[in-house]
């Protein structure tokens, strides 16, 4: 069987399952869909979190080299390190546009508005939700998503869907969806032209 858009046989098969209604009741085979960020927001599905620390072999726990392999490797198929925000970004903010927006390759989270402006995508001050934030402070800098932009007595915040920020000193390697941060703090990516 030739493999098609569909990954198992192609149009033909897909068009025949759409017009005997089968389609519509197996969402597995329909074309994907982009993913909305409020529903994505606050939903750890990040595929790799049980990926291990390269210094203590285990998935949980603070990771002091902020390494952590599967597979036998330290990078996932998106390009970035396992757990890292870099990964978390790419994974969320692709998942979102529901196309790649942002392909491996693009290095520390210090260096992605300057690769995001090169590929075209719009960078600016102004926030909304499903944007990669980021921020070029300390040597990596810090990328996540914004969940949610604030209103009322959090007017002039952002919520940001991360991984792998700072706690206590050291990367934690964990899923957040929690922390409120100024949004002049940050560059905002906007992956969804509205």
């Amino acid at each position: 069987m030739v493999m098609g858009r569909y990954g198992f046989g192609g149009a033909r098969l897909a068009g025949s399952l759409l017009a005997a209604g089968v389609l519509a009741a197996l969402p597995f085979l329909a074309p994907p869909v982009p993913a909305t960020a409020h529903a994505l927001a606050g939903i750890n599905d990040y595929p790799f979190q049980t990926a291990v620390c390269v210094n203590t072999g285990v998935p949980v726990g603070l990771c002091p080299s902020s390494m952590w392999a599967q597979f036998g490797a330290t990078a996932s198929p998106g390009g970035y390190n396992y757990r890292n925000c870099t990964d978390f970004a790419a994974f969320r903010a692709n998942q979102i546009a529901g196309r790649m927006v942002i392909p491996p390759g693009w290095g520390n989270a210090s260096n992605w508005a300057n690769a995001a402006r090169a590929v075209g995508l719009a960078v600016d001050g102004n926030p909304r939700v499903g944007d990669v934030a980021q921020s070029s402070e300390g040597f990596y800098g810090h990328v996540a998503i914004v969940a949610e932009v604030g209103r009322g007595a959090r007017q002039g915040q952002v919520r940001l869907e991360e991984y792998n920020r700072i706690v206590n000193g050291a990367y934690d390697g964990l899923y957040h969806n929690d922390r409120w941060s100024q949004i002049g703090a940050y560059q905002y990516i906007h992956v969804l032209p509205w």
